[in-house]
């Protein structure tokens, strides 16, 4: 099918498709969206005691990633979205490239968002016995204030400048049950993090991160001291149900902190979070 033109509210899907062989349901498209506003579509959240029902067994591997879903299904394409909205978000210039031959998926995507461009390319054997996807990641500057303030939680800090740019690039390996990111490298303003990020298994978000900063000035990313004293005068929580959650392992260390006008360095600590449990332990500086 060429000079294929489909409508819905006001998307507009123009393009091309084919099947090349019936038998394989060989398939190659070219696709171009006008936009969408995936948040019109998106119904309003349900009750939360309504609708989380207890977890059963049958559940227990609703997170594992149909990675192998395309084995043995020949295909090419590419599709690009103009503009895109989900969650408050605004992606332009969106472009998604596939190709699976012999089992072999490559993929790329890039993006602009919040300021900033993102790109992910990558490729790998879908019809192993472990299903695997590798390959890079980037970032350049981005907003992280623009992107807060998109998803409704503009940031209050003390430096109204902070928060304006994140970049950072990264390997990153995805399997059906887990994701890493190694070597993970980060420009967050003026501070730099390499470091790693792991998820060993979606279903209990196992994540092991391990970060090294060279600097980071704290203060500047606290509330502004008029905000921070009327939080003062609100009774402090401690958020014991987040913590309950989190199974964490990781390491922290930063050469120079400056944190409640106290200036710190050669900052050190082991995190390790699980069954309810957090320790920080060792920490000096």
């Amino acid at each position: 099918m060429s000079d294929l033109e489909l409508t819905r509210d006001d998307t507009l899907l123009t393009g091309r498709l084919g099947i090349d062989d019936f038998e394989t349901l060989a398939l190659r498209f070219d696709l171009q969206l006008n936009g969408m506003d995936l948040d019109r579509y998106v119904e309003e959240p349900a009750d939360q005691e309504a609708s989380s029902p207890a977890t059963s067994a049958a559940d227990a591997d609703a997170t594992t990633l149909p990675l192998d879903a395309l084995k043995d299904v020949p295909l090419q394409g590419q599709l690009q979205i103009a503009q895109l909205r989900a969650a408050g978000v605004d992606v332009t210039n969106l472009d998604f490239a596939l190709e699976n031959k012999a089992n072999r998926l490559a993929l790329s995507l890039n993006g602009d968002t919040a300021g900033g461009s993102f790109s992910i390319t990558g490729s790998g054997d879908i019809a192993a016995t472990n299903p695997h996807l590798s390959g890079t990641a980037e970032l350049s500057s981005l907003s992280p204030r623009q992107l807060l303030t998109a998803l409704g939680e503009p940031p209050q800090t003390a430096d109204p400048a902070v928060l304006s740019d994140l970049s950072g690039t990264s390997q990153w390996r995805l399997t059906s049950r887990s994701i890493a990111l190694d070597p993970l490298n980060l420009q967050l303003d003026k501070t730099s993090a390499p470091g790693s990020l792991k998820i060993d298994d979606f279903d209990q978000l196992a994540a092991r991160v391990a970060l090294s900063l060279d600097r980071l000035d704290l203060d500047a990313y606290l509330p502004p001291e008029d905000a921070a004293a009327e939080e003062a005068e609100t009774d402090a929580e401690i958020p014991v149900d987040e913590i309950r959650e989190l199974n964490l392992t990781g390491t922290l260390q930063v050469q120079e902190l400056t944190a409640l006008k106290l200036r710190l360095q050669n900052l050190q600590a082991d995190i390790a979070a699980a069954d309810g449990v957090l320790r920080l332990a060792p920490l000096k500086a």
